[in-house]
C-alpha cells in the first residue's frame, strides 16, 4: 500500500542487481497481481521505473513483457494483466514514453490482445505523431527457416488495425498502416 516502499525496493534492485539477474528479479513482481490494488501498484510501478531509468524506452519495455505476457499456470494473473493493460492504456494514452514502453511489451503478445490495445489507445488519442511512435511489430525478431510466416502474422495484424482508422482524423494513421503492410509484403516477394 506504501508507494515508498515499492519505491525503495524498485531503486534497490534496479540499481543493485546485476543486468544477467534483473530480469529473473522483477519477474517477481508479477505477485503485485495478487494484491487488492494491483492496478495502482503496477501504475506506480511503472512510474517508479521510467523515473530510475537513464533510457526507458529501451530498458522498460522488457520488464514490462515480464509483467503482461501470458504464463503458463497463473491464468489469474494473465487475466488481471490485461485488465491493467487496458487500464493503463486509457490513462495514460498521453504519455508517450509509457506507451511506446507498454507497445513494446506487447508485441509478442497475441494479435487479439494488441489490436483491442491499439483501439483504446486510438479512443483516448488519435494524434498521429504518438501513434507512429507505437511499435506495432517487433523492432528485433529471429527465426529459423523462412521468414515468410512471421512477415505474415505482422501483415494480418496490420490489416485488422484498418478498420479502427476510419475518417479523416485516421488518414495519416491509415496511410502509415498501409506503408507497413506494402513493406512486409516487398519483403514477402524478396524472401
Amino acid at each position: 500500500k506504501d508507494p515508498k516502499v515499492l519505491e525503495k525496493y524498485l531503486n534497490a534492485v534496479y540499481h543493485g542487481t546485476e543486468k544477467h539477474d534483473l530480469d529473473d528479479t522483477l519477474r517477481k513482481l508479477r505477485c503485485l497481481y495478487d494484491v487488492e490494488h494491483y492496478m495502482e501498484a503496477l501504475d506506480s510501478m511503472v512510474d517508479i521505473l521510467i523515473r530510475l531509468s537513464q533510457y526507458p524506452t529501451i530498458d522498460i519495455p522488457s520488464i514490462l513483457k515480464m509483467l503482461v505476457i501470458e504464463t503458463k499456470g497463473e491464468e489469474e494473473r494473465s487475466e488481471k494483466a490485461k485488465e491493467w493493460v487496458e487500464h493503463c492504456i486509457s490513462n495514460k494514452a498521453m504519455d508517450q514514453i509509457t506507451m511506446q514502453c507498454l507497445f513494446e511489451a506487447l508485441v509478442e503478445c497475441d494479435a487479439d490482445l494488441r489490436q483491442k490495445c491499439i483501439g483504446i489507445f486510438l479512443n483516448h488519442n488519435d494524434n498521429f505523431d504518438d501513434f507512429r511512435r507505437l511499435p506495432l511489430t517487433p523492432f528485433s525478431y529471429h527465426w529459423s527457416g523462412s521468414a515468410v510466416p512471421l512477415y505474415s502474422s505482422w501483415i494480418k495484424l496490420l490489416e485488422g488495425i484498418l478498420p479502427l482508422l476510419t475518417g479523416l482524423r485516421f488518414i495519416k494513421h491509415k496511410k502509415h498502416v498501409q506503408n507497413q503492410i506494402e513493406r512486409l509484403q516487398q519483403m514477402i516477394i524478396d524472401e
